[in-house]
């Protein structure tokens, strides 16, 4: 599988680091690169196996390839044209119903939407959602973030 050759773009080195902050440093790095570029990621968290691919999933970027070398868990991934996504980690109560309603007005009903929060937000935003009409699908939780998927219902 090593054998074909990719291209990479940047390079994310998580060994040493432990969960959650692989994920999160793959993120922060996802974020900075261009559509279609190349990370490549390695990590030697037993965790990462699991969580790297699967938040790769979740947020909407494809994992070309992974593999094990000893200890070291391998990565390669590329940054596509992400879902709706509303990150509002770091922000506070009235800024983030605000984020809320102006992502969600970009929306068409049946859409979903992907919102990122701190735990802080754990009961405001599944209140808001409700009250709003639309609908919760899915909550995670890990450590002090949080995952919401919102189904866009049809406005009043």
């Amino acid at each position: 599988m090593r054998d074909e050759k990719i291209n990479v773009d940047t390079f994310l080195d998580a060994r040493g680091l432990f969960c959650p902050m692989p994920t999160v440093r793959a993120r922060e790095e996802i974020d900075r690169m261009e559509l279609g570029q190349i990370l490549q990621i390695i990590a030697d968290d037993p965790a990462a196996e699991e969580d790297i691919p699967r938040f790769i999933k979740r947020i909407g970027h494809t994992l070309l390839k992974k593999w094990v070398d000893g200890d070291d868990f391998y990565f390669i991934v590329r940054k596509e044209k992400t879902k709706n996504i509303l990150d509002v980690r770091g922000l506070t109560g009235p800024i983030i119903l605000e984020k809320l309603r102006e992502e969600i007005a970009t929306l068409e009903p049946e859409k979903l939407l992907q919102i990122f929060a701190d735990v802080t937000a754990e009961e405001e935003i599944p209140k808001w959602v409700k009250e709003e009409g639309h609908s919760l699908i899915y909550k995670s939780k890990e450590g002090d973030e949080l995952l919401f998927i919102v189904r866009i219902e049809k406005t009043k």
